[in-house]
């Protein structure tokens, strides 16, 4: 009856990782946390098969380590496999991994988290067109609360923000910390939604 899982796996051999992810078939867990994971096929195949088994799941984080790149085979692994709704998620944190323009099967899982209230995307490689299918996808998370992009290097295309995130009404926290090497990208945005969402605090 484990409810709470948290591992730090930074220092895990890909076959002591394969085995031990194998092995995570909790359906009672609500938090799940792999820290410093090295995503191997096996490890990806397994866990992207676990996920929709989790009905009970509250947050799940998933933080890589040293930008490792994960390709689009590993992320339609990972999330295309979602076909059951997690209906008590509130948290998602992937952070750590380079997917750059593989990004699709997560905002595609989207729908299946109609609860979400917080969404990290951290030191992702997110590009400009990453940006719109996550800005599309916005859509089916209308009870988002926090939203964090830090350490993607979006540049101005960090502006195309306001318009989607302005209709999360519900939106209390923005970070786009690191996301641009414009002040004035930065202080835009910042100034837009505030003034469309007063009580939105956007962290620059």
């Amino acid at each position: 009856n484990v409810i709470v899982l948290k591992l730090y796996l930074r220092y895990c051999c890909a076959e002591a990782l394969d085995t031990l992810v194998t092995s995570i078939t909790y359906k009672t867990l609500e938090k799940l946390t792999l820290g410093g994971i090295i995503l191997t096929p096996a490890a990806t195949k397994e866990l992207g098969r676990s996920l929709p088994e989790m009905s009970f799941l509250v947050e799940l984080v998933l933080s890589g380590v040293g930008g490792n790149i994960l390709q689009a085979e590993k992320m339609e692994a990972l999330f295309g496999r979602l076909n059951k709704t997690l209906p008590l998620l509130e948290r998602l944190t992937f952070s750590g991994f380079n997917v750059r323009g593989c990004l699709a099967p997560l905002f595609r899982s989207f729908r299946f988290f109609p609860n979400l209230v917080q969404l990290d995307l951290v030191r992702l490689g997110l590009d400009e067109h990453d940006l719109r299918g996550l800005l599309r996808s916005c859509q089916f998370i209308p009870n988002l609360q926090e939203l964090n992009l830090e350490g993607n290097h979006l540049g101005h295309a960090v502006r195309s923000i306001v318009p989607h995130v302005t209709n999360l009404l519900k939106l209390q926290h923005l970070w786009i910390n690191g996301t641009s090497h414009s002040v004035e990208d930065l202080k835009y945005v910042q100034d837009t939604v505030r003034q469309a969402l007063p009580r939105v605090a956007v962290f620059r």
